[in-house]
């Protein structure tokens, strides 16, 4: 009777070691996470997936709260002020499957840009082709560079509304600014064939913004 009350103990020390193996214990056998874990992490928002249940990827052993690091792999990576988020803050539900894409998050905001008027003027909603992730001011202007340069020389941190001021991306003014006044163009071009003030002309005589 002894003995097999010894061997019932041994088999639950056993059992227990085995579950405590990511505590520190060295058992026979390191059990998963979900030995012990399975319910609180299936029942939590957001919601955990069970794929891989290896809490060690996120949390230490001495409690849940306090999310040590976790690297990000596949189409994002959080870098400069999407660093320091909580994770609820971009995984509202669900961890697998939230979206990427910057209006995932940031869809009020560039609703409610107005300077310039994002919606209005037909911007895109992937943020990172013109913002970086460290602050959404300043803009970067490499992006339309290779439409025409506004990164560098004479036409460098324009306002866009200086030139696309009709409520559209697709349509563009040379003419509606001090420096293009029609009088000093004029002069200019005097003798210049096919020489027209007109924003088409002078977008294909100077396609990079030089005289």
């Amino acid at each position: 009777m002894r003995r097999a009350f010894a061997l019932v103990l041994w088999m639950l020390a056993s059992a227990t070691l085995s579950a405590c193996a990511p505590h520190g214990v060295q058992p026979v056998e390191p059990a998963a996470c979900d030995t012990c874990h399975l319910t609180p992490a299936t029942s939590v928002t957001p919601l955990h997936t069970t794929s891989e249940m290896d809490c060690s990827l996120c949390h230490e052993t001495a409690a849940w709260s306090g999310v040590t690091s976790y690297t990000h792999v596949g189409s994002y990576t959080p870098e400069g002020a999407h660093a320091a988020l909580d994770c609820r803050q971009c995984h509202v539900a669900v961890f697998v499957g939230t979206s990427a894409d910057c209006a995932g998050c940031h869809q009020a905001d560039f609703a409610s840009t107005t300077n310039p008027d994002h919606e209005t003027l037909g911007f895109s909603t992937t943020c990172n082709e013109c913002h970086g992730q460290t602050a959404w001011v300043p803009a970067d202007d490499a992006f339309h560079d290779t439409f025409f340069p506004i990164s560098s020389g004479n036409h460098a941190r324009l306002d866009c509304t200086d030139c696309h001021n009709s409520g559209t991306l697709e349509e563009f003014t040379c003419v509606d600014c001090h420096e293009h006044r029609q009088s000093k163009m004029d002069a200019e071009h005097r003798g210049v064939f096919g020489y027209k003030y007109q924003s088409s002309s002078c977008f294909r005589c100077h396609p990079r913004g030089r005289e």
